[in-house]
């Protein structure tokens, strides 16, 4: 038997990110439903350095995809991964995450429970050889201390 939370005091905030977490989750339906439908995606799941101070972390998120500091859902984004630039908008906005569409993916940043930014997107068109390396290099570049 199990609760679906981890041992320890922290249920409340664990509780608190799983709402937040279901909030991303039908937002990406929703835009795949609406832009995706029928296309099959590369699943990529990057972890970021470890964040200390997490508004530092989104305040640097945001001017890496070069957003306002409160990006609000509709705002254009325009990160460069990999070398190659890219052009989106953000379709979701919370407190523990960001998600942006671009014309050929899903991109969501996400405010790790232990402790680091999580790059997890749905890439329909890869245009990298290794887009978890590329990822990854982003995320090691926008966070670095």
């Amino acid at each position: 038997m199990t609760s679906g939370f981890l041992p320890g005091d922290d249920w409340a905030d664990e509780f608190e990110a799983m709402g937040l977490g279901l909030a991303l989750f039908y937002g990406t339906l929703g835009e795949y439903l609406t832009w995706f439908r029928g296309r099959t995606a590369r699943p990529v799941t990057v972890f970021g350095p470890p964040v200390a101070d997490w508004p530092r972390a989104w305040t640097a998120l945001h001017g890496a995809l070069g957003l306002a500091h409160d990006p609000r859902p509709g705002d254009p984004v325009t990160p460069t991964v990999g070398g190659a630039a890219l052009t989106g908008t953000v379709y979701h906005v919370s407190a523990h995450a960001l998600g942006v569409r671009t014309p050929d993916a899903l991109l969501r940043f996400v405010r790790g429970f232990q402790g680091s930014m999580l790059a997890m997107h749905h890439l329909f068109t890869p245009t990298e050889p290794d887009p978890d390396a590329a990822w990854r290099s982003w995320l090691d570049r926008t966070f670095a201390a």
